[in-house]
């Protein structure tokens, strides 16, 4: 006569399968995202970023120090940024210490190009957008719409970001990059 195992028994072993089913989730995510950071061919220094265990892998591309004080005008190349889940956060990192009650009178804006395209733009006073600090560094970034979707599929389209932030209060050199972030989340 057959008779049926306890739950004590089998559930330790559910756990199991599924706790492993996650690393190898994981782990094929990590393989994908590396690959895809080393085959980016865009402007800007990019490096992978790890995500907790079962968390989202993700990478971070900082761009050339600007001066905050100069308007600032430029178009970066993302050629071959990863596709990801293609949420990504485009950041002004201003470095402290800074003279913040002028740096809030600034402005700035961005556009994201695929193909030449304009598929996302956004435009605000730096006092209205979202300061989440960081160390050294205040990180501002669009409380509207935080996240940005590039539309990439594949590594192959063109992708480009025009950014521009002008401030005629500024009268000394107040150090700043753009940075574009996604996942890696905590």
């Amino acid at each position: 006569m057959y008779k049926p195992r306890s739950r004590r028994f089998t559930q330790p072993i559910v756990t199991a399968l599924l706790a492993m089913i996650g690393v190898l989730f994981c782990g094929c995510n990590e393989i994908q995202m590396k690959a895809a950071v080393k085959n980016y061919r865009g402007q800007g220094e990019i490096r992978y970023k790890k995500g907790p265990l079962l968390g989202i892998d993700g990478c971070v591309i900082q761009m050339p120090q600007v001066d905050l004080s100069v308007p600032l005008a430029v178009e970066y190349d993302l050629t071959g940024i990863p596709p990801g889940r293609g949420d990504y956060t485009v950041y002004l990192d201003v470095q402290n210490p800074c003279p913040m009650p002028l740096v809030l009178e600034g402005s700035c804006s961005f556009q994201v190009k695929k193909d030449g395209v304009v598929v996302a733009e956004q435009s605000s006073k730096i006092s209205q957008m979202r300061n989440a600090e960081d160390k050294d560094l205040n990180r501002f970034y669009f409380f509207d719409h935080g996240t940005v979707d590039f539309h990439v599929s594949d590594t192959t389209s063109k992708c480009s970001l025009v950014v521009s932030c002008t401030n005629d209060l500024l009268k000394v050199p107040v150090k700043a990059f753009i940075e574009i972030s996604e996942g890696g989340y905590k």
